[in-house]
Parts: structure tokens; sequence; C-alpha cells
């Protein structure tokens, strides 16, 4: 499933923009349904795209809940499922 052709793979700049899309999906306050689910997608993308163990291990304790959040809501079908694909990411390494 990881993109080696993707030209963003040459650069480090996924790295930034999955901390801010992980800061993001934490600051739920600021946030509308599709808004959230804009992040949750992307966010979703990055890590099937890019092997991000390193990137998202320190965020665990914050990024569970507000998934969680998410799935418990229910504001809308895509934002729950978006949210579980999430948790999968939790499971999926090492």
């Amino acid at each position: 499933m990881l993109s080696k052709d993707a030209p963003e793979d040459a650069t480090e700049a996924w790295k930034q923009r999955l901390a801010d899309l992980i800061e993001e999906i934490i600051d739920r306050k600021r946030s509308s349904v599709q808004g959230r689910e804009a992040s949750l997608a992307e966010y979703v993308h990055i890590l099937m795209s890019h092997y991000a163990f390193e990137e998202i291990l320190h965020k665990t304790a914050e990024l569970y809940p507000a998934f969680l959040k998410s799935v418990k809501a229910e504001s809308s079908d895509k934002e729950t499922s978006l949210a579980l694909r999430g948790f999968y990411f939790f499971f999926r390494v090492p």
C-alpha cells in the first residue's frame, strides 16, 4: 500500500502536514463536521502512504480519545468511518 512513486516522498513535508493534521484532529472545538472529515481523510491517506510510527507514537494518548469522540458522536457516517480507520493505525504498527 505504500506509494513508492509519490512526489512528496522526496521531501519531509508530509511529516509536518501529518503533525498539523494531528493537532486539528485533537482540537475538535474549532472544527465542523466537514472539517473533521477532511482532516481525518487526509490523516488516513498519509498513514496509508507512509510509515509514520515515530510521528504518531507520541500523540496516541491524545489521538485515541479524539477518534473515540468522533465515533461516539455519530455526527456523520463518513466521520465515524474515517475515525475507525484512524484507530486501525494504532493496531497496525508494532
